[in-house]
């Protein structure tokens, strides 16, 4: 999964495969963010399903599709294992190395 991060608009510039990419290649910042996208709660199933349905998002829903055949073949599907941890706060994601405060900006 590839997602564009926030950038400064500048002219010249213009989104590819929808949203998600880039049409140049950009200068990143040293650090890093946490995008927390919560897409996969407990009604996933049920949302997918709907989604899939409608066939509006990207390439008639084609990824929905992917994501209900896999889980009527694997109903018990799980992204929890051990490591896993409720989220508190930004400074759990810094303790976590998940994200850095860095020394300058």
């Amino acid at each position: 999964m590839s997602v564009v991060p926030l950038i400064k608009w500048q002219i010249g510039y213009e989104y590819t495969c929808g949203r998600h990419c880039i049409n140049l290649p950009l200068n990143f910042a040293f650090f890093a963010g946490v995008l927390l996208h919560f897409k996969f709660f407990h009604d996933f199933y049920e949302r997918i399903e709907k989604e899939f349905e409608r066939g509006e998002h990207f390439s008639g829903a084609r990824e929905y599709g992917l994501y209900l055949q896999y889980l009527k073949h694997n109903p018990d599907l799980t992204f929890y294992y051990e490591g896993s941890a409720l989220y508190k706060d930004s400074t759990q994601l810094v303790n976590l190395n998940l994200i850095m405060i860095p020394n300058t900006f």
